[in-house]
């Protein structure tokens, strides 16, 4: 089925004691079938220097095995102020897709974006 992993894991470590509270989440799932003859894989009739095609007909797309870090700390200055940080993607792990080919699963996209950072100011009234 599109967009179903075989596998997918989950692990959340929580703190939460007095005026601080803390939470490091990592997720994994294995990869996943995207597609099929979508995003440019529905072929072309261009040629290469060799006079074969370069792109085959209905090519299917695989989302790659994924997995990423989140956390976040915050602490409670009063009952009704309280401030924070927020990271996705700590260690920067890459999104990889993949066309499924004759010869095997051949690269076709990688995405980066890197870690992203939000800081928080909460007040409740």
């Amino acid at each position: 089925l599109e967009n179903l992993s075989k596998n997918s894991y989950n692990l959340t470590l929580m703190y939460d004691q007095g005026p601080l509270s803390a939470r490091v989440a990592y997720s994994w799932r294995s990869r996943s079938l995207q597609a099929v003859n979508v995003n440019g894989t529905n072929g072309s009739d261009a040629l290469d220097a060799s006079g074969g095609y370069t792109q085959g007909w209905a090519l299917p797309t695989w989302a790659g095995a994924y997995g990423q870090v989140d956390g976040s700390i915050s602490y409670k200055v009063t009952d009704k102020f309280t401030i924070g940080l927020e990271g996705q993607n700590l260690f920067s792990a890459v999104y990889k897709q993949q066309m499924q080919q004759h010869i095997g699963m051949m690269g076709r996209e990688w995405d980066y974006t890197g870690p992203r950072y939000t800081a928080m100011l909460s007040y409740s009234y």
